[in-house]
């Protein structure tokens, strides 16, 4: 009961500074804040837009309803245990957190241009595209939609960004192009003749003098000096 008093009375002083908030939730246990959304939903939906946390009570301060989450039993399509959010008085689900999952889908290479400058080229020189930093989180996606083959049994320990550097993927990130030279097994790496002929490309694309290409700037003719010698 001293737990729910606590909660009420982090609402209660939140309130009192946000006297216009329809939607004061309580999230990882111990931090209140403000949701915005003309109901329940949307003011779920809301904070799920906009912190990597978990919600603990949300209080509707317009219909005096109060709403609980609670962690699913079971993970969604991609291994994570979302929260159900349920009125404490009638019960009733108002919405689960998985019906935001993104659906696992194969993902397709696209074309490499001016505009779409961050990505990996694979080794066959298909050019697949993420936002600026978003590498990370493209190599997962392309391993959890099975995109790439599975791992081997000397690749399990690798993960995200390591996996494809080591499988000889090159990295393009805002006109830098890197890939991982020497292997964990400690053989020379060596571009396929696709990779090659995109990052040439690529660099004729730009129109720059000079590029970033495994850390060190250099200019059209030393770039082909470092693919073919």
């Amino acid at each position: 009961m001293a737990k729910k008093q606590t909660l009420l009375s982090k609402i209660e002083e939140h309130q009192k500074k946000h006297p216009d908030a329809r939607f004061i939730a309580i999230y990882e246990g111990a931090f209140v804040t403000t949701l915005y959304g003309n109901n329940i939903v949307e003011a779920i939906k809301d904070f799920n837009k906009c912190y990597n946390a978990s919600l603990t009570v949300t209080c509707d301060m317009v219909t005096q309803k109060v709403y609980q989450a609670i962690e699913n039993d079971k993970p969604d399509v991609r291994g994570y245990y979302n929260h159900s959010h349920f009125d404490i008085m009638t019960k009733e689900c108002v919405f689960n957190e998985d019906e935001l999952t993104r659906p696992i889908v194969k993902i397709k290479p696209t074309k490499l241009t001016k505009t779409h400058t961050d990505g990996y080229i694979d080794r066959d020189g298909n050019f697949y595209k993420c936002g600026f930093e978003g590498h990370k989180a493209l190599a997962k996606e392309l391993e959890l939609s099975k995109t790439i083959h599975e791992k081997t049994d000397s690749e399990k320990y690798l993960y995200d960004e390591n996996l494809l550097d080591e499988r000889g993927w090159v990295k393009i990130s805002s006109s830098r192009i890197n890939y991982l030279e020497y292997k964990e097994s400690g053989s020379i790496a060596k571009l396929s003749d696709a990779q090659k002929t995109l990052v040439l490309e690529y660099f004729d694309m730009l129109d720059k003098l000079k590029i970033e290409f495994n850390h060190h700037k250099i200019d059209r003719e030393r770039l082909v000096k470092e693919l073919y010698d």
